[in-house]
């Protein structure tokens, strides 16, 4: 999928859905020559997404949390996830091996992406944790 095609669809998307309203606005911006799309929720957080290979596969990163390979359709689905406030947030681990969880489910398949422990809770966060 071509990055100005994603970027149409969750622009489409998150208008026509019951978005979480510290999320809004939902804009996209497209950046041709690194490639990328960056999905900003609002103020309270930004999502890239990066084409890998054949552009059938994109990269997630969000606020220190990634998935290497996505099928586009997924990270489509991803950013609209957090957006929807379908997806979680939790810590994980014992110890100084603590860590976070950004969880969600796409058609049945689930996702996890681990990042270390901060001492702050984010907004964004907060937001889906509501």
């Amino acid at each position: 999928m071509e990055i100005e095609e994603m970027a149409e669809r969750i622009s489409a998307a998150g208008s026509s859905r019951e978005v979480i309203p510290g999320f809004l606005p939902i804009s996209v911006d497209i950046d041709q020559d690194d490639p990328m799309v960056t999905v900003h929720l609002g103020g309270a957080l930004d999502i890239d997404l990066r084409p890998v290979g054949d552009w059938s596969r994109y990269g997630f990163f969000c606020d220190g949390f990634s998935l290497e390979e996505m099928p586009a359709e997924s990270a489509v689905s991803a950013v609209l996830s957090i957006a929807l406030g379908d997806a979680s947030v939790r810590t994980t681990g014992k110890w100084i091996f603590r860590e976070r969880v950004l969880e969600f489910d796409i058609d049945g398949e689930q996702w996890r992406a681990f990042r270390p422990l901060s001492h702050e809770t984010p907004l964004w966060e907060q937001i889906i944790g509501k």
